[in-house]
């Protein structure tokens, strides 16, 4: 589930920092569900490079500035602090050692499948952001649509001719002003390798398209035919206090191993 919180978090909502002055907060909150009417709300706060996501479960807090991360899970009072390096690393090995066991002692008609998860892995943590794997096209609806109280323009992104994701911009603000948007994609390539959503949101296009301002609604459709739809619900322009950006007092320091074991968990 964290893969997906951040996923959703990096690509949408995690780099909403507008062109106002550097003192200014901003406090989003929004909620996501699928056709089966599951749903997750969160809260993401950005100030000065700094942004915290928070949901039921998890905490996490990413400083651009300093390239360190903090990852706390709520119900066990537990955290990991560490460089973006760090945790670069912490995952790649682990994910490594995992598949080498899964290679070593896989069935014989099952060990080439694994080998091939192996190398397209490789493969995956090698490429560079913004680098295009596959074909993506973008389709502008002519209309404009107030969600929220924004007006929005839709976009329909195609990766080879297959749509894959719907998203209502408006650009009545800049999310992406003052802020790295290709560091954040890189950290959510780093965290997810494998997710298809990087295809195409890794590619020059499509960080152009969220360069134009906030997406305020987003449809991904999935292979399945089944979507996850997210919006956003409140924003909030406001200071935030630094102990946000901190680990919380009351809560243990565990090494990455012990937190890399909670999240496959």
């Amino acid at each position: 589930m964290i893969r997906f919180r951040l996923i959703r978090c990096l690509l949408f909502f995690s780099m909403i920092l507008i062109s106002f002055q550097s003192f200014c907060g901003w406090i989003i909150s929004e909620k996501s569900r699928d056709e089966k009417g599951n749903s997750k709300l969160q809260t993401i706060r950005v100030q000065n490079n700094r942004i915290r996501f928070d949901d039921e479960s998890t905490l996490t807090v990413l400083d651009l500035d300093k390239q360190l991360v903090i990852i706390a899970f709520k119900g066990k009072k537990i955290y990991w602090s560490g460089s973006l390096q760090e945790f670069r690393d912490g995952i790649s090995g682990a994910f490594q050692k995992q598949m080498q066991y899964l290679i070593d002692n896989a069935p014989e008609d099952q060990r080439y499948y694994f080998e091939n998860l192996f190398r397209n892995y490789l493969k995956a943590v090698n490429q560079q952001p913004g680098e295009q794997t596959a074909k993506i096209k973008i389709g502008k609806n002519d209309s404009t649509f107030v969600i929220k109280g924004f007006k929005t323009n839709k976009y329909d992104i195609y990766l080879n001719d297959t749509l894959k994701e719907t998203l209502w911009v408006t650009g009545q603000i800049n999310p992406y002003a003052g802020i790295n948007l290709e560091k954040l994609i890189d950290f959510n390539k780093q965290l997810s390798p494998f997710d298809e959503h990087n295809n195409y949101a890794l590619t020059v296009e499509y960080l152009d398209l969220l360069k134009k301002g906030m997406p305020v609604r987003s449809v991904i459709y999935y292979p399945d035919n089944s979507k996850m739809i997210t919006e956003v619900e409140e924003i909030q322009n406001t200071d935030i206090s630094a102990k946000n950006f901190s680990p919380p007092k009351d809560y243990r320091k565990v090494d990455l191993e012990e937190l890399l074991n909670w999240i496959a968990g």
